[in-house]
């Protein structure tokens, strides 16, 4: 099935992918600034396919530099976009590389869940919750 926009999408069943990482070769030259790649991110649709692989280049781009907050609205309306997918598996690709910046990035996704609930945004709301240290 493809993917669709939020408001003609279908349930899929969501997993965490069981393949080692790849690291899909770049043709890009990396002095790109930050804000072109996100632009492309913001826009980006899968192929009629169904192919997310240039969302899986540009999220690779993206986290060879220095991820600020500024990138969280936009990392966070691809769930909001897809809310029911996982990119057939790339959307982990932003679960994993949001949580392992030192970002504070719970306002910014409280405020796309409130926007467009999604299946990710959620995973990674609990995620989120469970690592918290309980203050003494």
């Amino acid at each position: 099935m493809l993917a669709q926009p939020a408001d003609i999408g279908q349930k899929q069943t969501l997993h965490e992918p069981n393949y080692p990482q790849v690291r899909l070769c770049n043709k890009r030259t990396m002095s790109r600034q930050q804000n072109e790649i996100l632009l492309e991110i913001d826009r980006f649709m899968p192929s009629p396919t169904g192919d997310w692989r240039e969302l899986d280049m540009l999220l690779s781009e993206l986290w060879q530099g220095n991820v600020s907050t500024a990138c969280l609205p936009v990392l966070f309306r691809v769930f909001e976009r897809f809310p029911k997918d996982d990119g057939a598996g790339v959307f982990w690709n932003i679960v994993h590389g949001v949580e392992s910046t030192d970002l504070d990035y719970e306002g910014p996704l409280r405020e796309s869940l409130s926007r467009q609930p999604s299946d990710l945004g959620q995973i990674m709301l609990r995620r989120l919750e469970k690592s918290k240290v309980p203050v003494k």
